[in-house]
C-alpha cells in the first residue's frame, strides 16, 4: 500500500482571497502571458475541431475557468 504525502496549501485569509486587486509584477505577468498562451491555444484547437454541441460550450467554459484559478493562484501565491 502506497503512502500518501500530506502537502501544506499556504493559508490566505478571505481579505487577501477576495480584497482588493492586485496589479501584475514583473515577477507575475510572464506567468499570466504563459497561462494565456496555452489556454488561447487550447480554445482554439476545440473551436476548430469539436461540433457545435453542448460538450463544445462546456469545455470551452471549463477552459475559461482553469484559466481564472491558474491566474488566482499566481497572483495570490507569487510575489
Amino acid at each position: 500500500m502506497a503512502q500518501q504525502s500530506k502537502t501544506t496549501l499556504p493559508h490566505v485569509s478571505v481579505v487577501e482571497r477576495f480584497g482588493p486587486y492586485r496589479k501584475p509584477t514583473e515577477h507575475t505577468i510572464p506567468k499570466f502571458k504563459a497561462i494565456q498562451e496555452k489556454c488561447l491555444e487550447l480554445a482554439v484547437l476545440i473551436e476548430e475541431t469539436c461540433p457545435n454541441v453542448p460538450q463544445k460550450f462546456t469545455a470551452l467554459t471549463q477552459l475559461e475557468l482553469c484559466k481564472m484559478s491558474a491566474n488566482a493562484s499566481v497572483a495570490l501565491y507569487e510575489s
